[in-house]
C-alpha cells in the first residue's frame, strides 16, 4: 500500500516538522544529534529538544555529583556548621534572627 493510500498519511505529514533532532539514548544517536547541531542542520526547536533530553538523561548523575561536592565542602570547610543554629523567635521581626553556638 503506497503512503498516499495509508489512512494516517495526511495527518502524519501535517504534524511532522523536521527539527533535525533524533530521539535516543545510545552513543551513536547522541553524536548524530551533536553533529547535526554543529553543522547547522538542527533547528532551534530541535536543539531545545536535545538539551531537554540530555538534562533528563543526566539528572541523576548531576544531582549525585552536586551532593558529593556539597558534602566534601561542608566536611573540610573549617566552619563548625553543625554547631551553629539559627532560631527566629516570635517576638523578633521576621528578618531578624539570633545565633546560638553550642
Amino acid at each position: 500500500m503506497p503512503d498516499s493510500e495509508w489512512p494516517g498519511a495526511a495527518a502524519h505529514s501535517d504534524d511532522h516538522r523536521d527539527t533535525g533532532y533524533t530521539p535516543g539514548n545510545d552513543v551513536w544517536t547522541q553524536w548524530r544529534n551533536i553533529f547535526a547541531m554543529l553543522s547547522g542542520k538542527m533547528s532551534d526547536e530541535g536543539k531545545e529538544q536535545f538539551r531537554v533530553a540530555r538534562d533528563v538523561r543526566n539528572e541523576v548523575a548531576d544531582c549525585k555529583r552536586c551532593e558529593d561536592q556539597r558534602d566534601y565542602l561542608l566536611q573540610w570547610s573549617g566552619l563548625p556548621i553543625p554547631s551553629l543554629l539559627w532560631i527566629a523567635s516570635d517576638s523578633m521581626n521576621f528578618f531578624q534572627a539570633q545565633l546560638f553556638v553550642f
